[in-house]
């Protein structure tokens, strides 16, 4: 007897995304522009989500990326607004 083990794909609408990331929805819609972020899946007309396994894999590079190979200690950047080696500039007025 064989099972069918595939798994089906999930859809996280934003504000699962939120709080699954700690990203704020213009910071998130930042990244996404800036292309740091998995673009959303149009659901509708006016509804989009985001697949769970593209947050997870950012999720994970993302601890990958604060946490140097062989260093054990995950130092982070003390500057913010660095993203992947990137300077985000601040919008004014």
């Amino acid at each position: 007897m064989q099972t069918n083990t595939s798994v089906q794909p999930t859809i996280l609408r934003r504000r699962q995304v939120e709080q699954r990331t700690g990203l704020a929805r213009s910071t998130l819609y930042q990244y996404i522009k800036d292309g740091d972020f998995p673009p959303p899946v149009q659901l509708g007309l006016r509804a989009v989500g985001w697949l769970e396994s593209d947050v997870s894999a950012w999720i994970a590079a993302r601890v990958k990326q604060g946490r140097p190979a062989g260093d054990g200690c995950g130092e982070r950047s003390s500057v913010r607004g660095v993203v992947a080696g990137k300077r985000h500039a601040r919008r004014e007025g």
